[in-house]
């Protein structure tokens, strides 16, 4: 597998609105519990979601039917974030009380064949364009919890005698996008930001554009994160304090493609499934759950959640332990993770492509009985 497979292969999508709860599934064991719920977007639509808030209570992705609307899902309500004027929108990700959304959106001048998408964040119900670094397309990919800063890519000038066009990674702030320049090639891209906004990590060429590797940006330093001994890499999630990193990374002959969780400047394979191909995409606030979807040895993707205890583990494995009923469910691929709850991608019991979230309770210590006549005890 090569660089340029490495970058096509298409982040996995998240769970969009819980508005009408299909296939919604309690089934507790024990003293254990859980639910898993899909999140239908009704009139036929399929629905993906892409980020979740801190709590889990709100949810942002885009909807598919006739086109792509961006979506923040809260209360029950899948509500429509609109567009810049154009024809269809993608949410990204969302701040920590779900406040405010970041994505991109067809502008008005796509009604007259102008195909450019800007980034955009929305917040109190309004869309604002966050422009680009001066080329045609931008797209926003992280916000960090207060919703104060993006972080994305942007497309720069063409080249005035080649006319070919780049992209860098950009830290927007403060209505200012600065360019996050590269690892030495030509081309970046920012993926996710800690809660601060002050760690940046996504992939970036290096030198002579031969590779793509992760990167970790802090104090206006890029750093390059290595591979897992393949060509390239590529991070995809960072912890709230952005010590914690995960994405997915070659092998050494570039044939295998594995998650990978980084922190204290070591890189550590994740493993699969059982297919050779395993892809992160998010993280815990706390950097101790790596989420993501992992092929199985028939080819097919389902999701997983990965911990130190655990290992990498299908998330209908999870829900089984904790006695959570999925029958019917074809779970695909986690997106992202809150405190408890993960957000993914499947195919509800009807067929239809619909966004899922999903939660196993911590089974809770039960009382145990004192003897009669100690201190507690009912006589």
């Amino acid at each position: 597998m090569n660089r340029t497979a490495l970058r096509l292969i298409p982040p996995v999508l998240n769970p969009a609105a819980l508005s009408l709860l299909l296939g919604l599934s309690c089934s507790p064991l024990s003293n254990a519990a859980g639910m898993l719920a899909g999140l239908d977007a009704g009139g036929g639509s399929s629905s993906y979601a892409t980020g979740i808030s801190l709590d889990g209570s709100i949810v942002v992705g885009f909807t598919h039917h006739q086109g792509y609307r961006a979506f923040r899902w809260a209360n029950n309500n899948m509500g429509d974030l609109g567009v810049l004027g154009g024809k269809s929108s993608q949410a990204s990700a969302v701040s920590a009380d779900g406040a405010v959304v970041a994505g991109y959106t067809q502008l008005a001048s796509y009604q007259s064949g102008d195909t450019s998408r800007h980034a955009f964040r929305w917040v109190g119900n309004a869309m604002s364009d966050l422009g680009t670094l001066g080329g045609n397309n931008s797209f926003a990919k992280g916000v960090s919890a207060d919703g104060a800063v993006v972080v994305g890519y942007s497309q720069l000038p063409a080249k005035p005698v080649t006319g070919d066009v780049v992209r860098h990674a950009f830290r927007w702030a403060n209505n200012v996008m600065t360019d996050l320049g590269t690892l030495g090639g030509a081309v970046s891209e920012g993926a996710a930001i800690s809660a601060d906004g002050k760690v940046i990590v996504g992939q970036s060429d290096i030198e002579a554009d031969r590779a793509s590797h992760a990167f970790r940006w802090a104090n206006n330093v890029m750093t390059d994160l290595g591979t897992l001994g393949g060509s390239s890499s590529y991070a995809t999630g960072v912890s709230a304090d952005g010590s914690v990193i995960v994405g997915h990374s070659l092998l050494a002959g570039d044939t295998v493609l594995h998650a990978f969780r980084w922190s204290n400047n070591k890189m550590t394979d994740l493993g699969d499934l059982g297919g050779a191909t395993s892809l992160a995409n998010g993280v815990s606030p706390d950097g101790n759950v790596v989420v993501g979807k992992s092929r199985n040895a028939d080819n097919t993707f389902q999701a997983f959640r990965w911990t130190a205890t655990t290992g990498m583990q299908s998330v209908a494995a999870w829900l089984d332990a904790g006695g959570v009923a999925h029958d019917g469910w074809k779970l695909e691929s986690s997106m992202a993770v809150s405190t408890s709850i993960i957000a993914g991608n499947g195919i509800n019991p009807a067929g239809i492509p619909v966004a899922f979230i999903a939660r196993v309770d911590t089974p809770k210590p039960q009382a145990t009985a004192l003897p009669a006549g100690q201190p507690g005890n009912q006589q």
